[in-house]
């Protein structure tokens, strides 16, 4: 997966390859986020808008730069 570090880059679904840097990211437990492992300067983040998706919603996924995500959009619970 490739991305331009100075915007949001939108995620998709692939094989994984572990090799890879980029497919790699770390949970942060005491701030509930998800930073890429290669440029922890990028951060998982949740669209603000949600569309139907049959009986559940759905958000896009994007890895945008830390300083500049809204801190709801980049928090998040991982149940184990």
């Amino acid at each position: 997966m490739a991305y331009d570090s100075g915007a949001a880059s939108l995620l998709r679904l692939a094989m994984c390859d572990r090799a890879v840097p980029a497919q790699a990211f770390d949970f942060k437990e005491t701030s509930g986020e998800i930073v890429l492992r290669s440029d922890a300067d990028q951060c998982l983040t949740v669209g603000e808008e949600s569309r139907s998706a049959g009986p559940f919603v759905s958000r896009p996924l994007s890895l945008a730069p830390y300083a500049e995500a809204a801190g709801a959009l980049k928090t998040w619970v991982v149940l184990p």
